[in-house]
């Protein structure tokens, strides 16, 4: 059962923002605390940002000014620091502990979960709200080159909000970063005798593995 660990790392979630959007509304993606002071996530999240000046973490402890501690091109990963906290009055627990990366390299055909934060306006379309959305799905495919293995699901729901957002095993531990959708359009048969083709549009989450990186992120934690 994935419970125990969709709730355990949903206490981990972090929103990620543009330190120049004054209204603080603007969510460029998710991150997963790993400590009391790292957030992992992907690294196109906040590239642009970071050149800038630095990146918003709104999580469970508060809102954070972070830095680049540690990224992967190639891999699309990336591990902020919290440096100053901005404000703490998020009136959420602090997470208790924090989930592990997994030892285990993600395979075809195992199940996965993944948790992110959905953006949402409310009725006066006034106010960004962020509640919680878990799924999982199956490693259906290998995508990507050979630099860094990259894993797609099954079909499901993603926005690019999504991105950022940790995978993980049943266990609770992370196997993957949720990089965003890819498209995928499959032509089939119409009607019997027809020679049109329908089109049919699908999702499947796109992943980084974070096994074979698991030593190079340790060391920042």
């Amino acid at each position: 059962m994935f419970t125990t660990s969709a709730e355990s790392i949903g206490r981990c979630l972090c929103a990620l923002m543009d330190p120049t959007d004054r209204d603080e509304k603007e969510i460029l993606g998710q991150g997963c605390m790993l400590s009391d002071r790292s957030v992992l996530t992907a690294l196109h999240v906040v590239e642009e940002s970071l050149k800038a000046k630095a990146v918003l973490v709104n999580g469970p402890t508060g809102l954070w000014r972070a830095s680049l501690a540690w990224s992967s091109p190639a891999a699309d990963l990336a591990l902020l620091r919290l440096d100053i906290q901005r404000k703490t009055d998020q009136g959420l627990p602090a997470p208790q502990s924090f989930p592990t990366l997994s030892l285990d390299p993600m395979r075809l055909g195992m199940q996965v979960g993944y948790s992110a934060l959905v953006t949402a306006l409310d009725k006066d379309e006034g106010h960004k709200y962020l509640p919680q959305c878990f799924l999982s799905g199956w490693v259906s495919r290998r995508g990507g080159g050979t630099d860094h293995p990259l894993f797609m699901l099954s079909p499901g729901y993603t926005t690019l909000s999504f991105s950022g957002a940790p995978v993980f095993f049943e266990t609770g531990e992370l196997c993957g970063v949720l990089l965003g959708p890819d498209l995928v359009i499959s032509k089939q048969p119409g009607a019997s005798g027809s020679r049109h083709l329908d089109e049919y549009e699908f999702l499947l989450p796109r992943i980084s593995a974070l096994e074979p990186l698991r030593a190079k992120i340790a060391p920042h934690l």
